[in-house]
């Protein structure tokens, strides 16, 4: 209703007909997209973390079970003698790395804002060969950085096994 500024004449103005603009239609936000770059809040980052984990807390109980299962497992088969030298290995290059990435793609999921499941646990078994390469580089580059230490080392008791062999 508008009242006419002349002579007080109430009316009604229909206003022209337009269709509701389409609403842009954007994926949700995953929490934390609000981050500013180059600033880093630890206390945010845990908060944060803390309630996507009380959001989906029984999925990630059954995937922490399943990991400590598995490892104590793991654990056990390595004592029997012949296997465990296999078990071990088999640990160390697929089992635990393809564990630790579906973990961490049960996490990312519960980040960007879908439920994350049980399954994302074994789901990147997938991807075993580029688990195993990877494993294979990580113990390469490990061993490339202990090999200095080693080398003094060996050096260190070669040298007091030769002066414990002059001077006993």
């Amino acid at each position: 209703l508008r009242k006419c500024a002349s002579c007080g004449t109430l009316f009604t103005v229909e206003q022209p007909y337009a269709p509701p603009a389409a609403a842009a239609a954007e994926p949700p936000q995953p929490l934390g997209s609000d981050a500013t770059p180059g600033n880093i809040r630890f206390s945010d980052g845990l908060s944060r973390g803390f309630t996507l984990l009380h959001s989906n807390l029984g999925v990630f109980v059954l995937i922490g079970l399943s990991l400590l299962g598995i490892q104590i497992g793991m654990v056990v088969l390595q004592q029997i003698p012949i296997l465990g030298i296999l078990v071990s290995f088999a640990s160390a290059l697929i089992v635990s790395p393809a564990l630790t990435a579906g973990f961490y793609s049960a996490c990312l999921t519960q980040h960007d804002g879908a439920t994350a499941t049980v399954g994302q646990l074994f789901g990147e078994f997938r991807l075993l060969g580029d688990l195993v390469l990877l494993s294979l580089v990580q113990m390469g580059l490990a061993l490339a950085v202990c090999l200095p230490g080693l080398v003094l080392a060996g050096i260190g008791g070669i040298s007091m096994a030769v002066e414990a062999d002059h001077n006993p």
